[in-house]
């Protein structure tokens, strides 16, 4: 992650540390406002239900894409419970 690059470098960000950090504050961003954005469509339960079912697949898809940390059961199951929820 960002911040392990950090620390592996003396406290200074490295190009590549800095770039997985400003992507991580746009998508976390864009991820915020496409909830809200959500909230014009439709009412507030259809909105929490597929945000929910939104969250965990991404912050797993997330940590593999930035190498925090490896998938174990307990994320495909999870990640297989929320699908099935919102389906």
């Amino acid at each position: 992650s960002a911040d392990k690059q950090k620390q592996k470098n003396g406290g200074q960000h490295s190009k590549r540390s800095r770039r997985f950090l400003v992507a991580g504050v746009i998508g976390s961003t864009l991820f915020g406002l496409g909830s809200i954005a959500g909230l014009f469509f439709g009412p507030i339960t259809l909105v929490t239900v597929i945000r929910a079912g939104t969250t965990l697949p991404a912050n797993a898809f997330f940590s593999q894409l930035f190498d925090l940390r490896p998938l174990v059961r307990d994320d495909y199951l999870g990640t297989l419970a929320c699908v099935c929820g919102v389906v």
